[in-house]
């Protein structure tokens, strides 16, 4: 993929994720939706600014040793990130939880979700 059709189909989720985001916030009462609108608004200028700065040099994004590098920290992160769920829901059970929060969940998986996002960008530029 290029990288106009990459900033076209970046902006195009960004809308397609403020849509949806806001339509949830709105569906629930008592929930502000200026916050978000205001969020999405902050993202979508961080957005434009590293997408305007991006690829402005004549070298190749990627090589050999780049996929390398990210397959195998997908494989390890993966395979930790199972070990340490595993862990977390084993030592829950032994202090006598049966039921966990969604919100705890949400908030794990989200971390989670970031760890891996910064380790692919680290891995890749490896």
């Amino acid at each position: 993929m290029n990288r106009t059709k990459l900033k076209i189909w970046s902006w195009i989720s960004l809308l397609v994720g403020a849509v949806i985001g806001i339509g949830i916030v709105y569906s629930i009462e008592g929930m502000p939706v200026m916050p978000v609108v205001l969020g999405y608004i902050a993202y979508g200028i961080f957005l434009a600014i590293y997408l305007y700065f991006m690829g402005r040099s004549e070298m190749s994004d990627a090589d050999e040793r780049t996929n390398y590098n990210a397959r195998n920290f997908f494989a390890y992160g993966s395979t930790m990130m199972l070990f340490f769920i595993g862990f977390i829901i084993y030592v829950f059970y032994m202090f006598g939880y049966e039921s966990v929060e969604v919100g705890m969940l949400a908030i794990f998986f989200s971390v989670a979700f970031a760890v891996l996002i910064l380790g692919s960008y680290i891995a890749r530029k490896l």
